[in-house]
């Protein structure tokens, strides 16, 4: 519990459950009815079932559409078909549920990411030694506020990823790299973690070449090899060039070059170049964090941390995979200036916040979820810990100010309809041209938005540098 604030901290975590609660409840998608991103996975299966492609227009457009209404959602824009960018072995957790009807498939998906978040809170506070309501107050709203909204995969990946590092931690190497490997449903997420592993502990290389070949073979019966070649080849660029102008959710470096005016094929090459740079900083820095703290955990969530600082597709949702790194520096005795700040940074997810609740409604979330980390790292100083949330709520205040609801109106009224596209093109053709004329719109304010997370990652790669070059000079 928190050190003298056992009632206070109660109180506050039952708030914000009740307030979560509240939200999704009342969420424009109800959690129930449809989940838009799901939806996409739901569909792209059933083509796999069929023995189509899932990657291509038809017949995912149409199943979008028939599960949308089947549900009473609004359906996809006219010629638009939500891709389903997922490796071949990812259809393979999706296939009870494609079997079900849509609605009840929701429903289970639903429960089985609640499921997943709470392991996951249990899970970061045992392996962390913070405490409960504080890793829920830190991650509550990075899983709830979009991952279950949506039906993204994100809890599913961050709580493998943390069984993961728990397993490594115990020297269960084999079932380390099958939950590793499972965590592959985000590749772009989980593959830092399985290089550092592989690269520093020589005991998980057997296991992990094993559980890589049995990826590609479930790849290969679940769509065979000429549809893995061209996701590999074909899709996965497409899905990144589609995502560059999608000035909404994206963190990377791409989204934000091109918001500058850099050709788009240049944003692409740094995006990608700054996220191979990013993963060996992260394996180098997991590595000297492991050793100066002799826990292997780091050697996993550090270089998953770090990577989602550039590259050329990071997602808002994704973000939350930083916090139990952050939360692991915030437990640490020998606490780095600065920590506290990007925990607090990163656990609200500012720009979903400021779509989606008014000023009020902003001050509440973030005010329940830094209190409880404030108060944690002050050691129950309410001076402290009502500074630093009042700090993070003028942040908040701030944004809601200086990012007016009219360049939101921007999105909103930009309803040109989309011209049909020919089935057999990839999804990524209607989804770009979507992106590029509806969610393009160049604004500064769109920036500005997203200046707390990224100040968060920042902040937060220079703690874990100064925590590694500190761990150098012990060993010195």
């Amino acid at each position: 519990m928190l050190k003298g604030a056992r009632t206070p901290a109660a109180l506050l975590g039952c708030a914000l459950v009740l307030a979560c609660i509240a939200y999704l409840c009342t969420a424009p998608r109800l959690l129930v009815r449809d989940a838009i991103d799901f939806r996409s996975f739901y569909c792209a299966t059933q083509a796999v079932l069929a023995r189509h492609s899932p990657y291509t227009a038809e017949p995912l457009r149409t199943c979008e559409n028939a599960t949308a209404r089947s549900v009473g959602a609004a359906t996809m824009a006219p010629g638009l078909a939500l891709p389903a960018p997922l490796p071949g072995y990812a259809f393979i957790f999706f296939l009870p549920l494609a079997m079900l009807p849509y609605a009840g498939a929701n429903v289970v998906y639903d429960l089985v990411l609640i499921g997943a978040s709470v392991l996951t809170v249990f899970l970061v506070a045992r392996l962390t030694g913070v405490p409960v309501l504080v890793v829920a107050a830190a991650l509550a709203l990075g899983l709830g506020f979009q991952s279950l909204r949506l039906g993204q995969i994100v809890p599913l990946v961050l709580l493998l990823l943390v069984l993961g590092a728990r397993l490594l931690e115990r020297g269960r190497y084999w079932a380390c790299a099958a939950v590793l490997g499972a965590a592959m449903i985000e590749p772009h997420v989980a593959a830092p973690a399985l290089a550092s592993a592989f690269l520093i502990v020589p005991r998980m290389r057997v296991p992990l070449v094993t559980v890589a070949l049995c990826l590609a073979s479930l790849a290969v019966v679940a769509l065979g090899a000429g549809q893995n070649i061209f996701y590999l080849h074909d899709v996965l660029p497409a899905h990144a060039a589609a995502e560059i102008s999608m000035n909404t959710y994206q963190f990377s470096l791409t989204n934000l070059l091109h918001q500058l005016g850099v050709a788009d094929k240049a944003a692409l090459l740094l995006g990608e170049c700054s996220y191979i740079v990013m993963c060996v900083v992260g394996v180098a820095l997991g590595g000297a964090l492991a050793t100066r703290a002799s826990r292997p955990a780091f050697l996993v969530l550090c270089p998953c941390a770090i990577a989602l600082l550039g590259g050329p597709f990071v997602h808002l949702v994704q973000i939350v995979c930083a916090l139990p790194l952050a939360l692991f520096l915030l437990a640490s005795p020998q606490r780095i200036p600065g920590i506290t700040t990007a925990t607090l940074l990163l656990a609200s997810p500012w720009l979903e916040l400021l779509r989606n609740s008014e000023i009020t409604g902003v001050i509440l979330f973030v005010a329940l979820v830094s209190l409880p980390i404030a108060w944690y790292a002050s050691g129950g100083r309410r001076v402290n810990a009502l500074g630093l949330t009042l700090a993070m709520i003028l942040i908040g205040a701030s944004l809601c100010v200086l990012a007016p609801r009219i360049h939101h109106r921007n999105f909103n009224s930009r309803t040109v309809p989309m011209q049909a596209r020919a089935g057999n093109l990839m999804a990524e053709v209607s989804w770009s041209a979507y992106t590029r004329r509806m969610l393009d719109v160049p604004d500064p304010l769109l920036i500005a938005e997203k200046l707390p997370t990224w100040a968060g990652l920042v902040i937060l790669l220079t703690v874990a540098t100064a925590q590694a070059s500190a761990a150098r000079k012990v060993a010195a």
